[in-house]
């Protein structure tokens, strides 16, 4: 795992199918900023960069023709939840997520912030029939920001659209 300032941070991950990975705040904040890099490119997972959890209960969608990712965030409580399989019982900050199978996601919640503080989580599931490979850069610190945000938030609604 890549420390760069005080709060971003940055690795690589390889989930295996329907696996989730998922990294949390140490602290309570109102404030995430992340990219996810969905990649073809065979990596190993960074050490000490979040957790991956296999799936649970569900099997992932497979018979989608897309390929991608999907991620989310969730406070503490519900990630819980969504780790034990509780699927249709977990709440996911929706303005925060890539809920379709995309190969760039990227959010910032800077503007406005998360109404609440809390112990944020982002996750990041593997939807596909194969093993993926993401890249991962993740703030939950106000001052950190990711200067291409901006351009890679075009870049998921114009994949969204094409899913």
């Amino acid at each position: 795992m890549t420390t760069t300032g005080a709060q971003l941070l940055t690795g690589s991950v390889a989930l295996p199918v329907g696996d989730t990975w998922y990294l949390c705040s140490l602290q309570p904040t109102n404030r995430i900023a992340y990219v996810v890099t969905y990649t073809t490119v065979p990596t190993t997972s960074t050490t000490g960069f979040g957790t991956i959890v296999p799936f649970v209960k569900i099997s992932p969608n497979l018979t989608a023709s897309s390929t991608g990712l999907i991620s989310a965030v969730l406070s503490r409580a519900e990630l819980t939840k969504y780790v034990n399989g509780q699927f249709n019982e977990y709440i996911a900050l929706y303005s925060c997520c890539c809920d379709v199978r995309v190969i760039v996601c990227a959010i910032g919640s800077d503007k406005p912030p998360m109404v609440t503080m809390d112990t944020y989580c982002l996750t990041v599931r593997n939807p596909n029939a194969f093993t993926s490979y993401a890249n991962i850069e993740i703030s939950f610190d106000r001052q950190v920001e990711l200067d291409h945000l901006e351009i890679n938030f075009i870049i998921v609604k114009i994949l969204r659209k094409a899913n």
